[in-house]
């Protein structure tokens, strides 16, 4: 005989109203035994078996039930299920997990953070701190910088025998705690890292910036020096090749920056490192030598980059035609304009001291095109013609000035 589900569930629906309730169970059971996704007959199931006090039986149904809304993308029916089951077992792990999941994919970060905690909760009563500490992974994920968690993650690795990665919660929230300008937060959790994993080399890299930002320059290089390997690892050579610099050793440091750079074209930030150094000690034709050498490589890589360490490198050698050159000739091909104005305002101040007038006008003539409003520029530029004998008409003059007497006044504290 045919399946008939129609009068399946009649009879079922009968043996409930007659208080037959185990009975109205295995009803509903054979017509899931032939359709077992029907939703209805799942609730209803989950039903009865509450009402029966199975408890286990009755969440067994309600979660495929949820576990099919979700999975068909009815998300908040599949939430309003699981937190049914979560009302009849609280420490449900696999309500707690997915009504988190679901509401993270809804973008309800406050409630999905919620969820998780309680499940790191339930996990830890049932003796799982792995579970535990994957899930405050996943917190961290929705709120990166929260400290109380990393600090309970930390802790939970700490306890659990993984020093490396409790070292490195610690060290990231050290890392952010010093980016916040909390100095003395920062130090605590550094410590806690270096007690945990001495030779981790991103510990040791954060000790060594932080002694280098306090002016420690001799103590860093002493700490990078523990490093294994260390001209093997970019960030921890330029470091260390800033360490040396600050220390004083100017020559190993040149040594170390020339060895990276033969070998592999692509670590120029120790030439990078030496052009600013000789910069800042004046010595302009190594400066200038230095960024010859990496300046296309460098364009390449960062072009923003470049024209910021340019800037300070100009800064510094404000009498250096060449290094303004080179910072002119790169501000246009990187189309940076605020970096182009820089540059050829510093050559036509510097042409107009060593009276070569012609080129001052040529470069304020460039200027006025680029920034007509500026009124500077175009009194510097009729300067320059009357410097050269030219003759500038009175109506260019006062119209000069008008255009500077409306501007607004600079604020000298900028």
């Amino acid at each position: 005989m045919a399946f008939n589900k129609a009068k399946a569930i009649e009879d079922a629906q009968k043996l409930f109203a007659q208080g037959k309730l185990k009975e109205a169970v295995n009803e509903y059971k054979k017509i899931l035994a032939k359709e077992p996704k029907d939703q209805n007959v799942l609730n209803a199931l989950g039903d009865l078996y509450v009402r029966l006090n199975s408890v286990p039986d009755a969440l067994e149904y309600y979660i495929k039930l949820a576990d099919i809304y979700a999975g068909d993308g009815f998300l908040v029916r599949g939430i309003a299920m699981y937190k049914k089951v979560s009302k009849l077992d609280p420490a449900n792990m696999r309500a707690l997990e997915r009504l988190a999941e679901l509401y993270t994919m809804q973008g309800m970060m406050g409630d999905a953070r919620a969820h998780y905690l309680q499940l790191v909760d339930a996990s830890l009563k049932a003796n799982n701190a792995a579970k535990a500490m994957e899930v405050l992974q996943k917190v961290l994920d929705l709120d990166p910088h929260n400290v109380k968690i990393q600090m309970r993650l930390a802790e939970l690795y700490e306890r659990h025998g993984q020093p490396q990665q409790a070292a490195g919660v610690y060290r990231r929230l050290a890392d952010h705690a010093i980016a916040e300008g909390r100095a003395a937060d920062g130090q605590k959790w550094l410590q806690k890292a270096l007690t945990l994993a001495p030779d981790s080399a991103d510990v040791v890299l954060l000790q060594a910036r932080q002694l280098m930002e306090s002016g420690r320059g001799a103590d860093a290089l002493a700490v990078l020096k523990k490093l294994p390997k260390v001209e093997e690892h970019r960030e921890a050579s330029e470091l260390l090749l800033a360490a040396h610099l600050a220390a004083g050793n100017a020559i190993v440091a040149e040594e170390l920056a020339e060895k990276l750079f033969s070998a592999d074209s692509s670590r120029f930030g120790g030439l990078l490192q030496l052009a600013l150094h000789s910069a800042r000690e004046k010595d302009a034709a190594r400066a200038v030598g230095y960024l010859e050498r990496v300046r296309e490589t460098a364009f390449q890589h960062d072009p923003l980059h470049l024209l910021d360490i340019m800037r300070e490198i100009a800064a510094a050698l404000p009498d250096s035609a060449e290094a303004l050159e080179l910072m002119a000739s790169t501000a246009r091909q990187a189309q940076h304009q605020s970096a182009l104005l820089e540059a050829l305002r510093l050559q036509a101040v510097l042409a107009a001291a060593q009276q070569d007038f012609a080129r001052a006008k040529e470069l304020y003539n460039e200027l006025v095109s680029l920034e007509p409003q500026n009124p500077e520029f175009t009194r510097q530029l009729n300067q320059m013609r009357q410097q050269l004998g030219e003759e500038v008409p009175a109506a260019e003059i006062e119209a000069a000035e008008a255009m500077a007497a409306a501007a607004p006044v600079a604020d000298p504290c900028t």
